[in-house]
């Protein structure tokens, strides 16, 4: 296959994708820039995972598991910010904790945001610290 049929291809795929990311956005009433950064966060949290499982072959499928769904909660920081504002969030927002007469919802604020992923990391590693000992 030469290179103009992958460009092609891959152009397509790009496409592809974003029609479905348009999609999802607008079903669960977010921005676009929302969707891009939920995607951009889990794509880098997939390749990282296959890079330290299967590049590296430091550890193995289920060593990161709890780690995996613990970082997947960081995908949706940026949805929890958007639907707790009831305006489209952007990185270049005014719109911050500091602002008078703002309170995020309870999901948006930062106890819940790391209290989430430390509470699914200690879950994993428990379940998998007594399934190993049986």
């Amino acid at each position: 296959m030469n290179n103009e049929k992958k460009l092609v291809i891959i152009v397509g795929v790009a496409f592809v994708g974003l029609y479905f990311l348009l999609q999802a956005t607008n079903a669960f009433d977010l921005s676009l820039i929302t969707g891009v950064q939920m995607l951009g966060r889990l794509l880098a949290i997939i390749i990282g995972y296959f890079i330290l499982t299967k590049g590296l072959g430091y550890f193995t499928f289920s060593d990161l598991l709890p780690l995996f769904f613990a970082l997947l909660t960081t995908c949706l920081w940026p949805a929890l910010d958007e639907w707790s504002s009831n305006s489209p969030y952007t990185p270049f927002s005014t719109l911050d904790i500091d602002v008078p007469g703002w309170e995020p919802m309870w999901y948006a604020t930062w106890t819940f945001k790391i209290g989430l992923p430390i509470a699914i990391l200690s879950i994993g590693y428990g379940v998998k610290k007594v399934w190993n000992e049986r």
